[in-house]
């Protein structure tokens, strides 16, 4: 299994370092960001640009949530990661996020999740978490499970691997998770937890919680980072 170890910091932006595997990467909260110089957009996706930051660094990249931001502004222009209303932009969607990781250099592979079959795609899930991959998902609050303890919308988490007790350890960059008996900025869950707080909405083309081939779609879901 690929086991996380994590040290506790005295910082405001990034209370948390978290290492995988010999790399390294601090875990940024999002409502303090737009706080920041002049990337008050990213009050608006924080969560998403956190999210690939973290993953970026824990592939050996050394990059910064303003400047993953960045790189996104040249991917899919303003209108591609700025607020829309209720509509998510390409940035957020599984597929925008593919793109983004290509555009590092790194193979990517994006998943939705539809008619509720939330049990098959986290047994995908930890499949590629006990290889050594990393996730990105897209998680949210449901009628059945109200208290998802990482957001009270939906919200980008990274699942980076498994404790000494065999937890998810997941990445979260955001003040408003639950961090009972946690760290800020880490959540310790169980496999029944990651299948509850998966996203299940899916853009109506996406017929199948399989891999979705199309970048231009939209969708929530998890994307597989090798």
């Amino acid at each position: 299994m690929c086991m996380v170890k994590y040290q506790v910091l005295d910082n405001e932006l990034t209370p948390v370092v978290a290492t995988v595997n010999g790399f390294s990467t601090p875990v940024w909260m999002q409502q303090r960001i737009k706080e920041v110089e002049n990337f008050a957009q990213l009050q608006y996706s924080g969560c998403g640009h956190c999210s690939v930051s973290m993953i970026l660094n824990l592939r050996g990249q050394k990059v910064t949530p303003w400047e993953e931001y960045q790189r996104c502004l040249e991917l899919f222009g303003e209108q591609g990661v700025s607020k829309s209303g209720n509509k998510q932009y390409p940035f957020l969607s599984v597929t925008g996020m593919v793109k983004v990781f290509n555009s590092y250099g790194l193979e990517a592979r994006c998943f939705g999740v539809l008619n509720g079959d939330r049990k098959s795609a986290t047994e995908q899930i930890i499949k590629e978490l006990k290889t050594g991959k990393l996730v990105a998902m897209i998680s949210c609050p449901s009628e059945e499970f109200p208290n998802n303890p990482f957001s009270k919308g939906h919200h980008w988490v990274v699942l980076s691997g498994f404790d000494e007790s065999g937890n998810i350890v997941v990445l979260n960059s955001s003040l408003n998770g639950d961090y009972s008996g946690c760290v800020l900025g880490i959540n310790a869950v169980d496999t029944k937890t990651i299948e509850m707080a998966l996203s299940k909405i899916a853009n109506p083309t996406d017929k199948t919680w399989g891999e979705l081939e199309n970048l231009d779609s939209d969708g929530c879901g998890f994307v597989v980072i090798e």
